[in-house]
């Protein structure tokens, strides 16, 4: 998955470079507020995830993890009421 965001990260760099090219194209898409600066950014940070990944999922040892769900209608310190667990 990192090498596909990778890719996909270039192209979209370099697709960028391409509409900034051509004047009336770069009009259009700020027009229809596509926001490849984001995009790209979103990219790099799902890069990031995706190569982190099978160490959060247990590739190199087995893992534990909890998840603990508060009710934000209640009041406490930690913002919410703990009800429930896996």
């Amino acid at each position: 998955m990192a090498v596909n965001l990778e890719l996909l990260y270039q192209d979209s760099s370099f697709l960028q470079g391409e509409i900034e090219k051509m004047p009336g194209v770069a009009n259009w898409v700020k027009s229809t507020n596509i926001d490849l600066d984001r995009a790209r950014h979103l990219l790099l940070n799902g890069q990031a995830v995706a190569k982190s990944l099978p160490v959060i999922l247990g590739a190199d040892k087995t893992r534990t993890y909890l998840i603990m769900f508060q009710n934000n209608m209640e009041l406490r310190p930690t913002g919410g009421f703990i009800g429930s667990s896996l």
